[in-house]
């Protein structure tokens, strides 16, 4: 089925290559998440064509018109079968996101209708499910077959599967060599474009307010939230503040409200922002913040991360996936075992007594914040693209 190896010409001035996702759920916010940005980080480096396929799920797609700008959307009204039939002759990169069967028929047809096009397969899933996601069933005979033949489907008719943690290639590649040999590293990141024009400069070490953020879906059980506010029982404040950033479940309310009763001096230091819809106000945070915290149970690689490290926050997290790659394995911040929340006052009490922790780490967190910006990102797809050594579609 793939077409014979030829020379990829993706900068020809001459040609307009072009990327889509679908992704049939997308409302506004995911224009600027993973779903949204592969795409319009290829058109804003490389020049493509930019193509997010969705259903109508919002209102308004506001997103369009300033943040990720010369990305197109694509309504589809009949579903994902009906619109590959109908464009995928059109599409010379097609990225899907998580590892389940309707995808690979997905990628199936459009293979079968454009032979040259690309399959780019973006996992998104935590490292602790991997096994879960990847390993044969050993026991069941059937199962185990029809793994196998998933999985061997899989490498066969995607060029390009990713992972968004470094740990996930050896993990991956282990169970199933068939992806190994086309998987790839490639991490979520920033606009760091986007994040200079709100903000033209980042706050210096000695510019930034004693805050320390949280952000996310507050009191899921993923997010954990309740280790943070476990630790804050234990923890001097001192003059610090703590902002909770984001929607709160209501189940949640309850546990806040019990918080604040039998810990009523931390009423003017806790502080739930609530959702921050405008990136100029969740920004703005995280340009004040010293440090970052995340207490989740799993994660696939959380945008929170390069957004914190962008603008010189001092991540804190637990022990998930990406917790050593978004640290740099401890040198630019600290990685807490789950549920721990001893551990975590304690090691937030060392951030708060001892002002040169982060002064010390902070022009390495700057630097280091470098490797997840789309720009970068962007660079990594492009060679991945070119390892296929696969050709686009011809011109109309």
């Amino acid at each position: 089925m793939p077409g014979r190896p030829l020379i990829l010409q993706i900068q020809d001035k001459n040609i307009k290559h072009t990327i889509t996702g679908i992704f049939p759920e997308a409302v506004n916010i995911h224009l600027t998440k993973d779903v949204g940005e592969i795409a319009y980080c290829m058109h804003k480096k490389y020049g493509f064509n930019a193509v997010l396929a969705v259903k109508k799920n919002d209102h308004s797609y506001g997103y369009l018109e300033n943040e990720v700008k010369g990305l197109r959307l694509d309504m589809m009204d009949k579903g994902v079968f009906s619109y590959l039939l109908k464009n995928s002759k059109k599409i010379d990169i097609l990225y899907l996101f998580h590892y389940k069967r309707i995808n690979f028929i997905y990628f199936f047809l459009y293979k079968l209708l454009n032979p040259r096009g690309i399959a780019y397969l973006k996992l998104d899933c935590d490292i602790a499910n991997f096994d879960g996601f990847f390993k044969k069933t050993g026991r069941n005979v059937v199962k185990f077959v029809l793994a196998s033949g998933l999985i061997n489907f899989a490498a066969f008719i995607t060029d390009i599967f990713s992972t968004e943690v470094k740990e996930g290639i050896d993990k991956i590649s282990s169970f199933h060599p068939q992806i190994g040999k086309k998987l790839v590293y490639i991490p979520n990141g920033i606009d760091a474009g986007l994040a200079g024009k709100i903000f033209a400069e980042v706050k210096k070490a000695d510019k930034k307010e004693n805050i320390i953020i949280t952000a996310g879906r507050i009191g899921t059980k993923q997010k954990n939230s309740l280790m943070l506010l476990k630790a804050l029982e234990l923890l001097d404040l001192r003059d610090w503040k703590v902002f909770f950033v984001g929607s709160v479940e209501d189940d949640f309310c309850g546990t806040i409200a019990d918080f604040f009763e039998k810990n009523p001096y931390l009423r003017d230091r806790v502080i739930f922002k609530g959702m921050l819809e405008k990136k100029e106000e969740l920004y703005s945070i995280y340009n004040r913040a010293k440090v970052f915290v995340l207490t989740s149970e799993f994660e696939g690689f959380p945008l929170v991360f390069p957004e914190a490290l962008h603008f010189g926050n001092l991540i804190v997290t637990t022990r998930i996936g990406p917790a050593d790659d978004i640290t740099d394995s401890g040198r630019i911040g600290f990685v807490i075992g789950q549920n721990d929340h001893e551990a975590l006052a304690k090691k937030l009490f060392e951030i708060i007594k001892d002002p040169g922790i982060y002064a010390s780490k902070y022009d390495s967190i700057i630097e280091y914040s470098k490797n997840f910006t789309w720009d970068n990102i962007a660079s990594m797809l492009y060679n991945a693209v070119k390892n296929t050594g696969r050709s686009f579609t011809d011109p109309g």
